[in-house]
């Protein structure tokens, strides 16, 4: 009863963990209100790209362990219990090391052996592989912070496109607005005669074109807010409140050959490719180590029983030296495909340094052009209010009709409407500038 109690109390305990490990990895349901920065540890969190490149850095991590492995002793201890009229040999079971091949004689036959081996030379192949394996998994730790900010480039533009598109649902309602009125006043004055039924028509085309704005804005609002949850990794159920960033400050910029520099030396994708240059010449190293001569220690104690003869136990110690002399030129290939995998790690390195370099100049050529955009908006939308207020002016002294301040207010609104695309615009350049170059994103 005990012993049924305790393995209940196991497979509680289990369950309990995997349970416990699930609620964990389950990515929560977000309705409050979050900040940028909230939404960038979020990502870090559940962000299912991240949690993969960290499992992949993890595995990396593991290769290391594997390859220091090489440089400690071996021990395996072995059972060959056998009978039959002949004798045999058998090896231990596949994958044990140290191996042993035993010769079982006839009859009743046991025996049980423990080896120790330690390598001691092995031409510096344990070396070259443990450097590779360590080449390796500093690779994939920067390639984690490669898709770490792609991610938080994500988010960044995600989460700022959420407010944009308020703006713009605003401008898109604002348009709405105007149209409606224009309309209006053009319907009325159609009844008194003073308009064409053309103007009226023509109206009616500006206000459906207004009403399709509109529902177009609120359709890309819900769009990005489910482009940010799904960049986030949370719960798709999720509706996070986002805030207004402020604009971030892009007067004060390097000098582009700065900034192209900078991003030579801070991008992950080139500190990753130069680790990989590294791996590569390293696994050049280890199949070259398979001309040298392997060097063992070893010692193994022996209980042996047979039948109709008297059994034994002993020790036995030494070292083992062997030499590949010929494998049919296996091993030439095997350095020369290792040479073939320097050769495109110093291309892809290559590579990696243009585009980076490439990638820095556009961001910082789109990022000019969208300042001159912004700036050129701004001016619309203060010239469009100006032009607006002069002609609510000139209403009310009588000097214009009420047909000229809708048409101004038109002009305003879109104005405004062009603004708000234009600060995105401006906010997602910057946010690019800063990846491009290697410097924190947010």
């Amino acid at each position: 009863m005990n012993r049924i109690l305790v393995t209940c109390l196991f497979l509680s305990a289990g369950w309990c963990r995997n349970a416990a490990a699930q609620q964990l990895l389950a990515p929560p349901v977000v309705d409050q209100k979050v900040t940028i920065e909230q939404a960038e540890k979020l990502a870090e969190q559940y962000n299912p790209d991240i949690r993969a490149a960290a499992a992949t850095s993890r595995s990396a991590a593991a290769g290391v362990q594997a390859a220091d492995s090489a440089f400690h002793p071996q021990m395996s201890v072995n059972l060959f219990v056998s009978g039959g009229s002949e004798s045999a040999i058998m090896g231990s079971t596949q994958g044990v090391m140290p191996s042993q091949q035993m010769l079982l004689g006839r009859g009743a036959f046991a025996d049980q052996n423990a080896v120790v081996m330690l390598p001691i030379w092995v031409g510096g192949a344990r070396r070259a592989a443990a450097g590779q394996a360590r080449w390796a998994n500093e690779a994939a730790k920067t390639t984690l912070q490669v898709v770490k900010r792609e991610v938080e480039l994500q988010v960044a533009e995600e989460y700022t496109a959420v407010p944009a598109q308020d703006a713009l649902l605003l401008a898109a309602r604002h348009r709405l607005k105007s149209a409606a009125a224009h309309l209006a006043n053009d319907r009325l004055a159609y009844a008194q005669g003073a308009q064409p039924l053309l103007t009226v028509r023509r109206d009616e085309a500006d206000y459906a074109a207004a009403e399709l704005a509109v529902s177009d804005a609120q359709r890309d609002k819900s769009l990005a807010l489910n482009r940010l949850v799904q960049s986030l990794g949370i719960n798709p159920a999720s509706a996070p409140v986002v805030t207004l960033q402020a604009e971030s400050d892009t007067t004060h910029l390097p000098a582009l050959g700065e900034l192209v520099q900078e991003a030579s030396a801070n991008r992950p994708e080139v500190l990753t490719a130069k680790l990989m240059v590294k791996a590569a010449l390293s696994a050049i190293s280890v199949k070259k180590a398979a001309y040298a001569p392997q060097i063992s220690l070893f010692a193994m104690g022996d209980v042996m029983q047979q039948q109709s003869m008297r059994g034994f136990a002993g020790t036995s110690f030494g070292f083992t030296a062997s030499v590949a002399l010929s494998n049919g030129g296996l091993r030439r290939a095997a350095v020369r495909a290792a040479e073939a995998a320097l050769e495109e790690a110093h291309a892809r390195l290559q590579k990696v340094v243009l585009q980076v370099t490439r990638e820095a100049k556009d961001a910082y050529v789109q990022l000019t052009a969208a300042k001159s955009a912004k700036e050129a908006a701004v001016t619309s939308v203060t010239s469009a209010t100006e032009a607006y207020r002069e002609q609510l002016q000139r209403f009310e002294a009588g000097r214009s009709t009420d047909a000229d301040v809708l048409e101004a207010l038109a002009a305003r609104t879109s104005a405004e409407y062009s603004l708000a695309e234009a600060r995105f615009d401006l906010q997602s350049a910057y946010y690019r500038l800063m990846y491009a170059v290697g410097r924190p994103i947010v």
